[in-house]
């Protein structure tokens, strides 16, 4: 992930707003203004049944960067990402390539049906194949354009 220019550290008791997701971690790098966070899963990613295909629950166990600035090794830190942000990834991720595979699926089969006279299930094929080639080529070119995905990640530190 992508580091942003808009951290403070912040001493108070970290309360998440409704509109952010959260995560704790523990910081693990510091180098200049850009602070390394090992994350761990929340709570509620446990029990959820898309966890593994998730990017919030693929962020347990793994590291991110965030600008920050006053932070040390081993300070405890809440990750917060804007939920906008995280609906937005989560559309450009999940939502437009199913939709890319089902409108390959109906235009291989009516373009197989019309114009080449073929069996239509073979075109549904084809026009899935070419619908998850266009998904992974427009979800690799989101998360080049947004710096890996797109997140607006900042830190709040929270007391041991």
């Amino acid at each position: 992930m992508k580091p942003n220019d808009h951290n403070e550290p912040r001493a108070e008791s970290a309360q998440p707003q409704a509109a952010q997701s959260t995560c704790e971690g523990r910081v693990v790098a510091v180098a200049g203004d850009v602070v390394t966070v090992k994350v761990s899963s929340p709570a509620e990613c446990e029990s959820c049944h898309s966890k593994e295909a998730c990017h919030l629950a693929a962020l347990g166990g793994r590291q991110v960067e965030v600008n920050g600035s006053g932070y040390k090794v081993g300070d405890r830190v809440l990750v917060i990402a804007n939920s906008p942000a995280v609906v937005r990834a989560s559309i450009v991720l999940y939502l437009i390539p199913a939709l890319l595979v089902l409108v390959g699926s109906f235009a291989g089969f009516f373009t197989a049906v019309a114009f080449f006279q073929a069996d239509g299930n073979i075109g549904s094929v084809v026009g899935v194949a070419v619908g998850i080639m266009i998904s992974i080529v427009f979800v690799h070119t989101y998360k080049v354009a947004t710096h890996g995905g797109g997140f607006d990640l900042r830190l709040e530190k929270l007391e041991d």
